[in-house]
């Protein structure tokens, strides 16, 4: 179980991160890929993070520990 979470872990921290950051490049190199869609899918990535700390900031003002 040990081992299965470490490799798990290891592969969503280091294989899939550079996936993500090698796959934009090269499909542009390869001509696959217009410099509009270049510009505009970090674009929407920015958009999304924006998003997600909005998200996250909202969801701390709301959040209220139990216990002691």
């Amino acid at each position: 179980m040990q081992f299965r979470r470490k490799l798990l872990q290891f592969i969503f921290t280091f294989i899939f991160p550079v996936a993500f950051v090698a796959f934009l490049p090269v499909r542009v190199i390869m001509g696959d890929m217009g410099l509009p869609w270049a510009v505009l899918i970090p674009v929407i990535a920015g958009v999304f993070y924006w998003l997600s700390k909005k998200g996250w900031q909202i969801g701390l003002r709301h959040y209220g520990s139990s216990g002691t």
